[in-house]
């Protein structure tokens, strides 16, 4: 097969102007890749000189391009009898001989046109060297060893390097091909076609800035070059600009000729930059041609995308029809995967996303498609296998809705320890979202038994009711905090912490007023329980209007503590262990014990915790005061003494 499409450029001097701009016409249609255009040029050139070898080599270069050996071969061969005395066409012959692997016949034809041109004529091994480099069974060494023997005899000709660069290049020797490019458009710097290539080896190696600038620097030169512009709509591809590479490849499309084969192309650009309905416009319109099944494929995957379900799953039934397995991609039982599953084809589905996958390993994405199908027909645990399998399959990529699919799979299908183990990677994952740890709790509750008083729950619905309250904004989990604040006011309530069970209720109310007859039920049922183990007698929460404050007095000197029912014991930072012990906390230092007293009601030995993130300096909590005999009514800001 060609690698490259593309005629060479040769010495005009000694064509007369009208016929130079004809014959310059035709070669330029052939470096712009039209090659249509050159054919037809071409034939009209002959036509009218149907003398001039030239014009017989270009057209068998025009039809060479456009994949017609035959008719190429039929041109060299009047060539080489219109004008015997040229040896263009006789390269053209040897190169057709090349093409079907006859080297002994190609190098007589090579040598006759040795023969014809001067020993030392760089142009000659120049239409060598493209035969070798380019023909169906190129040897491309030989071609660049030809163009060595060119530079031997002249180093200052522009297309010697252009054609040396062509064979570097098809070597994958993109250093050296740039160089000969370079070399190329130092000596012609009207060379676009140079700057086109080597931004092309910029972009196979992933270099897309210089790239960028090699491409402009060609459109600089020749702002109507083809080329330049199909090249930048392949960079734009590359770097996911694809509305950019949808506008450079029209520009391509209104330079070039006029095929089917471009015209397929630009429906490929339109998809990719999400013009569906333009794209199938194209090929529909295509198919009134030509019956391509590489048209149907991407109509298929254009109806996806517009959601006509119907209509893409039966293109993509007559693609497979007509095409060989071998060609169908990994992308195509994707997109019929699902096609399948929006048209209720479930299990037929599952095995086209699993195709998909075990051809492109990359596409373990799918997995989460197949999950999904699997959660909707309510098969919680084969869901939860197959979220599972996305996760296992690179871990390092694995997303917050990963581990959510999981453990919300699992928790469906009541395996809370598997489910537990996927919340907690969500924890992990993102340490300040609430919802991991509201499901942590949910999975809790179901482990816990019912009648206990454990309340395995409680930690997580605090990290929930705590990670919320640090967000900016905290209404989008109104839901969640009323879970928290009912379970911690229920569970308290049943531990007969009735001051923190009423402390709950009461926040429960602001997140759900609706539920007010009920909450207020259990809080007047709390409150007569209070009553009935406590005595009348009570002290106000606060002082100076500050509703949360509780004044506390340890070895003798008054200090103010902040409320905060959920703390355990007592916790300080580091200015409050100074403000009770009156000095700096020890190294290390966990806890420690003081007596104080509040009010008339006194408690030995209450733990304090040292936390030095702590805002507050001093905080109590409702389990320290329950030690002092002290129960907190938060609602009514009073503390009721037993």
């Amino acid at each position: 097969m060609k690698t490259f499409k593309g005629g060479v450029l040769i010495f005009l001097l000694a064509v007369s102007a009208v016929k130079a701009q004809s014959l310059t016409d035709g070669i330029k249609a052939i470096d712009y890749e039209n090659y249509a255009s050159a054919r037809n040029i071409f034939k009209k050139l002959i036509a009218q000189q149907p003398s001039e070898g030239k014009n017989y080599y270009y057209l068998g270069q025009a039809y060479d391009n456009l994949g017609k050996r035959d008719s190429a071969r039929m041109a060299y061969d009047a060539g080489t009898k219109a004008d015997p005395k040229s040896f263009y066409n006789f390269i053209g012959m040897g190169r057709t001989y090349l093409d079907d692997n006859n080297v002994q016949k190609a190098t007589e034809f090579f040598d006759k046109a040795k023969g014809l041109s001067s020993s030392k004529d760089p142009l000659y091994y120049t239409l060598v060297a493209d035969a070798y480099v380019n023909s169906e069974h190129p040897n491309k060494q030989e071609g660049i060893n030809q163009l060595n023997k060119a530079i031997g005899y002249n180093d200052k000709v522009a297309e010697v390097y252009w054609q040396l660069g062509q064979a570097y290049e098809s070597l994958n020797r993109g250093g050296e091909a740039v160089s000969a490019y370079e070399r190329a458009a130092e000596l012609n710097p009207s060379y676009a076609k140079a700057h086109t290539r080597i931004g092309v080896i910029w972009r196979l190696a992933r270099n897309y800035n210089q790239s960028l600038a090699s491409l402009e620097k060609a459109l600089q030169i020749d702002p109507n070059f083809p080329p330049a512009y199909r090249q930048l709509a392949e960079l734009y591809y590359n770097t996911a600009q694809y509305d950019k590479a949808k506008t450079a490849f029209e520009k391509y499309r209104d330079l070039a000729d006029k095929d089917d084969n471009t015209q397929y192309q630009y429906a490929q650009y339109l998809f990719l930059s999400k013009d569906y309905k333009g794209a199938i416009s194209i090929l529909d319109e295509l198919r009134k041609r030509i019956n391509t099944p590489v048209s149907w494929r991407l109509s298929a995957y254009s109806n996806y995308e517009l959601q006509n379900y119907d209509i893409g799953k039966n293109q993509l039934d007559t693609f497979f029809r007509k095409t060989d397995t071998s060609k169908i991609l990994s992308l195509d039982y994707e997109y019929y995967g699902k096609l399948l599953g929006k048209t209720g084809n479930d299990s037929l589905a599952m095995l086209n996303l699993k195709k998909a996958i075990s051809m492109d390993t990359s596409k373990y994405a799918l997995y989460n498609e197949i999950g999904n199908i699997l959660l909707q027909s309510k098969q919680y645990h084969e869901a939860a296998v197959a979220y599972q399998s996305k996760i296992s399959a690179s871990p390092k990529d694995a997303t917050l809705q990963d581990f959510f699919n999981v453990g919300k799979s699992y928790y469906l299908s009541k395996e809370f320890p598997l489910s537990d183990t996927a919340f907690v990677g969500m924890t992990k994952l993102n340490k300040a979202w609430p919802i991991g740890y509201v499901w942590q709790a949910r999975v809790m509750t179901n482990l816990d038994n019912p009648d206990s008083t454990k309340g395995l729950a409680a930690p997580f619905y605090h990290m929930t009711i705590a990670k919320t309250m640090q967000l900016p904004d905290t209404s989008k989990y109104n839901k969640e905090l009323q879970e928290a604040y009912n379970y911690l006011a229920q569970i308290n309530a049943v531990k007969e912490n009735y001051g923190v069970s009423l402390y709950y209720y009461q926040n429960y109310l602001k997140y759900n007023p609706s539920d007010s007859s009920d909450a207020a039920k259990n809080i007047e049922i709390i409150k007569k329980q209070i009553k009935t183990a406590t005595s009348s007698s009570s002290l106000p929460i606060g002082k100076n209007g500050d509703s949360t404050a509780i004044e506390v007095t340890v070895n003798g000197s008054s200090l103010d503590f902040s409320f905060n029912p959920g703390a355990p014991g007592i916790v300080v930072n580091n200015e409050g262990y100074l403000k009770l012990f009156s000095s700096a906390p020890e190294s290390g230092a966990v806890s420690k014990s003081i007596s104080a007293k509040i009010g008339d009601h006194s408690a030995k030995k209450i733990v304090v915790t040292v936390d030095a993130s702590q805002l507050q300096p001093l905080v109590i909590g409702a389990w320290a005061l329950n030690q002092f005999n002290i129960v907190p009514d938060y609602k009514a800001k009073i503390l009721m003494l037993r």
